[in-house]
């Protein structure tokens, strides 16, 4: 169980409390909950297991939260967290790309390989205790493209409370 957010001040908080998986096509964005209210500064996405990819049929566009190795994106990640009603809450402009409007994220020095990746905010995003989030892949998100992605990532969610 966990204690008042003021314990945790500034400090990373689990808030998966089993593996968060998403997929890449047909709205199969993963769901955690916010575990007490508080400011988010940042969301941790750690790699436990899969893949997902803009493209199937080519091997090396899979990778844990983009499109591997596609010219154009090959360095930028393409997850975002959403509320329930499909705000974004993290990556914000300007690091998200609207070419191509798959809701693509430059965030170096992350890529879409990286075990570990950090998504943050330039300002706090105040959670409620309980708020349920999603996590998304972007083409799924803006339904752009989605009819030849594959796969499903898991991972576990950390929230950085300020």
């Amino acid at each position: 169980m966990l204690t008042h957010p003021h314990v945790f001040s500034d400090s990373w908080v689990k808030v998966s409390s089993s593996p968060v998986c998403f997929g890449a096509k047909r709205n199969t964005f993963g769901r955690f909950n916010v575990p007490f209210g508080g400011d988010i500064a940042a969301i941790k996405l750690v790699h436990l297991s899969g893949y997902v990819s803009c493209d199937k049929t080519n091997f090396s566009y899979w990778s844990y939260w983009g499109c591997g190795k596609r010219a154009g994106v090959e360095d930028y990640l393409g997850v975002t967290i959403t509320t329930t009603r499909n705000i974004i809450i993290t990556p914000e402009q300007p690091f998200l790309k609207n070419n191509p409007p798959g809701k693509f994220s430059d965030l170096p020095p992350y890529k879409s390989f990286t075990p570990e990746i950090i998504l943050p905010r330039f300002s706090p995003y105040k959670a409620t205790s309980g708020q349920k989030l999603r996590l998304w892949y972007g083409e799924d998100l803006v339904d752009f493209t989605e009819f030849d992605n594959e796969g499903l990532v898991c991972c576990d969610v950390y929230a950085l409370f300020v």
